[in-house]
């Protein structure tokens, strides 16, 4: 008969962590009411919500997206996406997408909205031109109905960051790990 030992079946365990661990924190907001935006100087607002949209601004599509984009970009809108971006004198700042009742990575309720991805120009970066954005989307969304709002960004991000904590988001409300 053996006796059961009292010792740990391992005297060692080794554990393999990333140098840097890549995470993706998650925001939401609220719209009560509508956001009280920070004007940007000289740069206008364009939303991509339509066929009839999209065809009005079809030169800014093209420039923020390119050709083939553009005609990827017209596409996502007719699913019900809508694409949106900053502009000065017809050059683009600042661009970005709203997904609605979905996200691959994270639950959302019906009738919420996911903004993202977001791209901002090295021009833009600093002048607010993407809070600007950001609070003119919130304001498209809440016209439309949308209460509550997801934006998410990886934890090394520091530029997105500042831009989801200027435009009202809070603290994160959710993580996820990165491939």
């Amino acid at each position: 008969m053996t006796t059961p030992s009292t010792e740990a079946p391992f005297s060692e365990i080794s554990l393999r962590v990333p140098d840097k661990l890549h995470f993706q924190l998650v925001f939401r907001r609220e719209l009560p009411q509508a956001v009280v935006v920070r004007e940007v100087k000289g740069v206008q607002f364009c939303v991509f919500d339509s066929l009839g949209a999209c065809m009005a601004n079809l030169a800014l599509l093209r420039q923020a997206l390119g050709q083939a984009g553009a005609i990827k970009a017209v596409l996502k809108v007719l699913r019900g996406r809508v694409f949106y971006l900053a502009h000065e004198q017809g050059r683009v700042l600042h661009t970005g997408w709203v997904t609605f009742s979905f996200c691959r990575f994270y639950r959302v309720e019906q009738g919420d909205a996911v903004i993202g991805p977001i791209w901002s120009a090295e021009a833009a970066r600093g002048r607010g031109v993407a809070v600007y954005a950001t609070q003119m989307i919130l304001n498209v969304l809440f016209s439309k109905g949308v209460r509550v709002c997801f934006i998410d960004t990886s934890n090394g991000n520091v530029p997105c960051l500042k831009v989801i904590e200027h435009a009202g988001f809070g603290y994160p409300v959710g993580v996820f790990l990165r491939d």
